[in-house]
């Protein structure tokens, strides 16, 4: 399976973390333009998208998926986007020294694991 392949498995497989009537967030480059693409076969299922950029905007758009401002949005139940790069830690010592690797926070109290796909 070369890297697209990936991508787009990767994108398949994160819309089993699509839950009906919530908010997605929508991240960019092409993992999350493969995503958007798969999102838009479920787009009467949720209540519409956040996106991280101009770019995924238009292509959710284009997709006839809605486009929330994070202003109006009280919560994400996922934010989907591709892992430019990661590094291998223990949990623990992942969170202790970055964070933002392994832990995102779409809501105070509702920490959200993040996937990746290896380069």
């Amino acid at each position: 399976m070369n890297q697209d392949e990936m991508k787009q498995a990767v994108a398949r497989a994160a819309l089993d973390y699509v839950e009906v009537g919530t908010v997605i967030g929508i991240g960019t480059g092409s993992t999350a333009n493969y995503f958007i693409d798969e999102l838009a076969k479920i787009k009467g299922k949720i209540d519409g998208t956040v996106a991280s950029s101009l770019a995924s905007a238009e292509r959710l758009k284009g997709h006839g998926i809605p486009v929330l401002e994070l202003n109006d949005v009280a919560e994400l139940s996922v934010y989907v986007d591709g892992a430019d790069e990661t590094t291998r830690l223990p949990l623990a010592e992942s969170v202790q020294q970055r964070p933002w690797v392994e832990r995102h926070s779409t809501h105070a109290a509702d920490p959200v694991q993040s996937a990746a796909t290896a380069s």
